[in-house]
């Protein structure tokens, strides 16, 4: 058995701690799992498949050049391979194509600047809802700590009043005179 006393009650840790350290350990595990700390850098075939994949070829209709045999299609891969072997950035490479194509060339669209909007309106409103839910609990917890402690002061308390009355609001003392509006002086008053 423990050595705690009877009624004591384990350690509560504090809230930081109880959200915190889930979210840290879902925080690493993303960052592994994103492969973050891969030391190794792209090679230019991986490159080039990476880019080759979201540009479509341009004699088919939403296939990318990676995934189409068709002449335009190799003529297009043969222009990326090139250019990453000279070391053209990506978006140099994505803009020769759509100066040269158009801009339908490419899989996906180009950011425009409201994608960011996409991904933080989200995380705004959910870090916002825990806040909230935060301090619901904490009220929460510091009320019933409150209530906790003036239910042990009452219990152990030996000056509190034991008549406990039901219904403090009715009076079993009062006399019935007062209640009526009669006073019990004098009889002058209710003769006619």
């Amino acid at each position: 058995m423990s050595d705690a006393p009877v009624g004591a009650h384990p350690v509560r840790r504090s809230l930081w701690v109880r959200i915190g350290t889930p979210l840290l350990i879902v925080a690493v595990a993303l960052a592994i799992g994103s492969g973050v700390f891969s030391g190794k850098p792209e090679t230019e075939a991986q490159r080039a498949a990476r880019i080759e994949a979201v540009v479509r070829c341009p004699s088919c209709i939403d296939v990318s050049v990676a995934q189409s045999q068709e002449t335009t299609a190799l003529a297009v891969r043969r222009e990326i391979e090139q250019q990453v072997a000279r070391g053209v950035s990506t978006a140099q490479i994505e803009q020769t194509l759509v100066d040269e194509y158009g801009q339908n060339i490419l899989l996906e669209p180009p950011d425009s600047g409201g994608f960011a909007v996409i991904w933080i309106v989200p995380i705004v409103l959910a870090a916002g809802a825990l806040v909230v839910v935060g301090a619901l609990f904490w009220r929460r917890s510091r009320l019933f700590a409150a209530t906790s402690a003036a239910q042990a002061k009452v219990d152990t308390d030996p000056d509190t009043d034991t008549d406990t009355d039901p219904d403090p609001d009715t009076d079993t003392d009062t006399d019935p005179d007062t209640l009526t509006g009669t006073s019990a002086g004098t009889h002058a008053d209710t003769t006619p």
